[in-house]
């Protein structure tokens, strides 16, 4: 495998705005018409946190944003949703690439995560309402992570260029319980499951199931189908026959060796 990186700007724009989870219909709402004009350099993610995960009186939602060009270019842009979403809270500013990492904590670092991951066409009322009822239960060990995965140079691929699949999709949900790590403690591994699933089931009628391949770790080789589709599948079983015929690199979400 071949990377080749992309220089960053010395001083990109880039920063977190915050709101309380009730607002997130209208939110996500002027987010949708939003995302709409933006250019190839502006990037994002909304994520919506329970109260226990975020650990704060209610649940809470963000949207980060890192803007790949010259920030005065960058911040009539995020202007034009601040106006239009009214943030509690708004960090955005000038900074290098690794100075915004580096504020901001994943939640569950240190601790274990089990999740569920989809792709969704659109964050419609129906959808949000869902995310929003998952996030309120009073025990919720949710955060809802969602990537904006369309648009750039990304998504003007054909789907037939490679083996990485549905380039059209618009959101990328990474559904996620999070709890600590207790020894012998079986009851936390099962409830992180059981809100896991509730989640999938909740959201199962507005997708079709597609997901990218990082995101079927715990789910094995069931969901190979939602990740590449059958002609992409059979082309990477017969890829895998000639190079690993006896299978030895199994211990992932595994295709198997075509049987020839």
């Amino acid at each position: 495998m071949t990377l080749r990186l992309h220089k960053a700007p010395e001083k990109l724009l880039a920063g977190v705005l915050s709101f309380d989870a009730t607002q997130a219909r209208h939110v996500i709402g002027a987010l949708r018409a939003w995302n709409k004009t933006i250019p190839d350099e502006m990037t994002l993610a909304l994520s919506l946190f329970s109260a226990n995960v975020a650990k704060t009186p209610n649940p809470i939602m963000t949207i980060a944003l890192v803007y790949f060009g010259e920030p005065d270019d960058g911040m009539s842009f995020i202007d034009k949703l601040i106006e239009s979403t009214h943030p509690v809270s708004n960090t955005v500013k000038p900074q290098t690439y690794a100075d915004y990492f580096h504020a901001v904590q994943d939640p569950g670092f240190g601790l274990r995560n089990y999740w569920h991951g989809v792709l969704l066409d659109e964050l419609t009322d129906p959808v949000i309402d869902v995310l929003q009822k998952t996030v309120s239960q009073p025990d919720s060990s949710i955060m809802l992570l969602f990537s904006y995965y369309r648009g750039g140079a990304w998504s003007r691929k054909a789907e037939d260029y490679s083996a990485v699949s549905h380039r059209h999709a618009s959101w990328l949900l990474n559904g996620r319980a999070i709890f600590p790590r207790t020894e012998g403690d079986d009851s936390q591994v099962a409830k992180a499951r059981k809100e896991v699933a509730d989640l999938a089931a909740a959201l199962a009628p507005f997708g079709d199931h597609a997901v990218p391949y990082t995101y079927v770790e715990y789910e094995g080789p069931s969901r190979l189908h939602d990740v590449y589709g059958a002609a992409k599948l059979q082309r990477l079983r017969e890829l895998k026959h000639q190079y690993d015929p006896r299978n030895l690199l199994r211990f992932n979400a595994n295709i198997p060796p075509l049987e020839l």
